[in-house]
């Protein structure tokens, strides 16, 4: 009879647990669950906000990149835009192979520093600049008036460095 009254009471214990367990539940645990639901969301929301603007400032950025004109001293200006599009679209002979030297799309041609000494302008920038470049020689780039075309003689030559180490590696 012991036997039976105590399974009575543990099945009737057992009852009254499983009828407890949700309104407890409930009650007193799911405002943390709910909590941290909405703390992840909140968490996702101010992320998603957050790559949103970083993208915004980077088209704004690159927006501005290709907006933004490099003055040159005389009467050219070339802008990364007409970098990118390897100078499609001028017309002018002499402007033109400005832009290719400023962008670095010519071709080095072998040239000694005697050579370079009979030109003027921007001839002799240029005749310079294949000088150095060949010769991977920055001083040579010194003796460049232009400033973008000493620039980019000093670019074209550490280009050139990096790329012969690259090759050697492989």
């Amino acid at each position: 009879m012991n036997k039976i009254i105590t399974i009575i009471l543990l099945l009737a214990l057992v009852g009254l647990a499983v009828w407890a367990y949700p309104t407890v539940k409930k009650r007193y645990f799911s405002g943390q669950e709910e909590k941290i639901r909405q703390e992840k969301q909140e968490t996702q929301e101010k992320q998603k906000s957050l790559e949103e603007k970083e993208q915004e400032e980077k088209e704004k950025e690159l927006e501005n990149l290709e907006e933004q004109k490099e003055p040159v001293p005389g009467e050219y200006e070339i802008t990364i835009k007409n970098c990118n599009n390897r100078c499609q679209g001028i017309t002018e002979p002499e402007k033109l192979e400005y832009c290719k030297q400023y962008c670095g799309l010519t071709q080095i041609q072998e040239k000694q520093e005697g050579d370079c000494d009979d030109l003027s302008g921007l001839e002799k920038d240029y005749c310079y600049k294949d000088l150095a470049v060949s010769q991977k020689d920055y001083k040579i780039c010194e003796k460049i008036s232009d400033e973008k075309i000493k620039q980019t003689c000093q670019n074209r030559i550490t280009e050139e460095i990096l790329d012969n180490q690259n090759n050697s590696e492989f």
